[in-house]
Order: C-alpha cells, then sequence, then structure tokens
C-alpha cells in the first residue's frame, strides 16, 4: 500500500467526508473507490472507441446471425434439462 499526499479544493475535501460518513467508509476507502471507477470508466470508453473503429472497418458481425446463434444455445440449454 502507498501513502499520497494530496491538495484537494475544500469542496472537495467536503464531498469525500459526506460520502465517507453516508457510507460507512473511510475517505481512503471512498478515493481508492472513485479511483477504480474512473479506471473502469476509461477502460469502457477505450472499448468502446475500439469498437467504433472496428466497425468503421466494416469488422462487424450480423445482428441476424448473433441472435441466431444465441437462439441456437438457448434450445440446447433447454434441451440438456
Amino acid at each position: 500500500m502507498v501513502s499520497l499526499t494530496v491538495k484537494l479544493d475544500d469542496d472537495v475535501d467536503a464531498a469525500l467526508h459526506r460520502e465517507a460518513k453516508a457510507s460507512g467508509r473511510s475517505v481512503d476507502e471512498v478515493l481508492n473507490d472513485l479511483v477504480r471507477r474512473h479506471q473502469a470508466q476509461g477502460d469502457y470508453l477505450a472499448a468502446v472507441d475500439e469498437g467504433i473503429v472496428e466497425a468503421d472497418r466494416g469488422d462487424v458481425v450480423d445482428a441476424d446471425e448473433v441472435f441466431g446463434s444465441l437462439r441456437a444455445r438457448l434450445e440446447s440449454m433447454r434441451a440438456g434439462r
């Protein structure tokens, strides 16, 4: 674990403490969660951008093919009960 000293605006500090108190967590836990969520959002947006590039290149699967495959899987699962 790493300790970090940061300067926060007063309103940000107050918001962090309000969230910590409301959620029953420490400010450290709230900050760790916020950083993880920010990282996850960045990863998600990068994947969306990658998908857009692939779609623009024409690297897509026809919806009928996708749904047909899903229907076949579902029928197979139902038959296996």
